[in-house]
């Protein structure tokens, strides 16, 4: 998660990345790419919030 951080991080470490601002697109985008590359299954709600979901099978330990 270190990649998300450069969007709209600060060089003295804070976070400014305002809703709907160029870093937050770039951040979402970020993200989605990020989803896909790792076979999650992802959701947009109403407000724009993305969720990515795991897929297993009961027998297969997720941590």
């Amino acid at each position: 998660m270190d990649v998300i951080y450069t969007s709209g991080g600060g060089e003295d470490g804070s976070m400014n990345r305002l809703t709907l601002s160029r870093q937050d697109g770039l951040a979402r985008d970020w993200l989605a790419d990020w989803f896909t590359k790792n076979g999650f299954v992802q959701q947009v709600d109403a407000i724009g919030n993305r969720f990515g979901a795991c897929r297993s099978s009961a027998t297969t330990p997720l941590w």
